[in-house]
């Protein structure tokens, strides 16, 4: 077995200008804690209102996506916020099973399609939609990532066995608000 030094993690972590990362179960004191952090973190850097609001809502947005769609029933996954030179990207991941991945994959492709007015309507169609039986929310979470960040939404599964993967959805924020 390899020594593990966190030590690496925390230079990597500093490396790719990583200003949140959590891995775990996601509860909703835990997804509370971590989005006032972020607020915090980007208040301080001086970042501008409508940035951190659209940060804030997609990283929320992500988090609850693990939370209630992670294979595992504790809402394990991980979460990640980045900070280049003009974006903020946020990164997300968790298992999930391989049954799911088709349908989660068709929506993206089919919200990356979307323009901004088009987005709007959709999102107001799903939230008047009748829900299916077992799920939870208003259905509208990838919807509203795609309106926030006016950027695609990335989508990269990681193949694990014939019953589940590990899944990765990414976006990037602009720091210019002006295009957005």
């Amino acid at each position: 077995m390899r020594n593990y030094k966190l030590f690496d993690h925390y230079q990597a972590l500093e490396a790719h200008n990583v200003i949140l990362a959590f891995k775990g179960s996601i509860s909703d004191k835990i997804l509370i804690g971590m989005a006032e952090m972020i607020n915090v973190k980007l208040l301080c850097k001086g970042e501008e209102q409508k940035i951190i609001k659209k940060i804030f809502s997609t990283f929320v947005e992500l988090a609850q996506n693990i939370h209630l769609y992670s294979a595992e029933k504790t809402g394990e996954g991980i979460i990640a916020v980045e900070e280049h030179k003009n974006c903020y990207k946020i990164n997300s991941g968790n298992l999930t099973g391989n049954s799911e991945i088709r349908s989660l994959a068709d929506k993206i492709s089919y919200i990356n399609t979307l323009g901004r007015d088009q987005l709007r309507v959709f999102y107001n169609r799903q939230l008047k939609s009748e829900r299916k039986a077992g799920k939870v929310g208003g259905n509208v979470g990838l919807i509203g990532i795609a309106r926030e960040s006016g950027n695609p939404i990335c989508l990269t599964v990681n193949h694990i066995d014939e019953n589940q993967s590990f899944i990765e959805i990414s976006v990037e924020i602009s720091k210019d608000t002006v295009k957005t």
